[in-house]
């Protein structure tokens, strides 16, 4: 899995990368991304990787239009995402509960409950139904940083009020087109479209599957 360059290690080689990136149409873009994916070590980001994939989103999002089908799509992948998240936490709610419990009784007994969303473009396939694809396809989602995989924070009941995912006394549509003038955006979506470094909104667009996992995680803590 690739890793997001926190602290590009050669900002100098980013910059040059990101300009010959500027000259490039998205096209272009793609064929240099995809060469120099299968060429560098696959642990780590490269700059000019880095660069290229900022650049094309930026150039997707810069010449996309908004129609009523995409607005339509758009909000409809917004409400799945609360979907997942509101059955995430109807599974985690009893199962926190009985953790909890067990934790009180036992010192040294402690857990994490972790839910996480993660999105898909699957392709049709005439074996087995749906696959991943390749290409850009392949890099933004099967190598997307694990970090921007969306991931709620508490689990617990008494901080569900207080929790943005599923809270919808705010509407975020405000940090978006003004096409979305009088719709709802959670945070989800907000979370996902701008704290993300890689997906154009025509890629987000071309979503049609999510995977909700709830993972949790045993801990225990013994003293000699």
């Amino acid at each position: 899995m690739l890793t997001i360059i926190e602290k590009r290690p050669n900002e100098s080689l980013y910059k040059e990368a990101k300009i010959i990136a500027e000259q490039c149409t998205v096209e272009e873009l793609e064929k240099m991304i995809l060469t120099e994916y299968y060429d560098v070590q696959r642990e780590c980001m490269n700059e000019k990787l880095d660069a290229y994939l900022t650049v094309r989103r930026w150039k997707l999002n810069s010449e996309f239009e908004w129609t009523p089908e995409a607005i339509e799509k758009f909000l409809a992948l917004d409400k799945k995402m609360i979907e997942c998240f509101e059955r995430l936490y109807q599974e985690a709610e009893p199962l926190y509960a009985v953790l909890n419990k067990r934790k009180d009784e036992d010192k040294n007994f402690d857990f994490e409950i972790e839910p996480k969303v993660r999105p898909s473009i699957l392709l049709p396939d005439n074996d087995t139904g749906y696959y991943a694809g390749g290409g850009i396809n392949h890099i933004l989602i099967n190598e997307w940083p694990e970090h921007f995989v969306l991931t709620s924070p508490s689990l617990r009941p008494e901080d569900r009020a207080d929790n943005d995912y599923l809270n919808k006394d705010f509407n975020y549509n405000i940090y978006f087109s003004e096409v979305f003038k009088g719709h709802y955006i959670s945070y989800c979506m907000y979370e996902f479209h701008n704290h993300q470094h890689y997906w154009s909104i025509p890629d987000i667009l071309k979503i049609n599957n999510f995977w909700a996992d709830l993972s949790v995680e045993y801990q225990h803590e013994l003293f000699i």
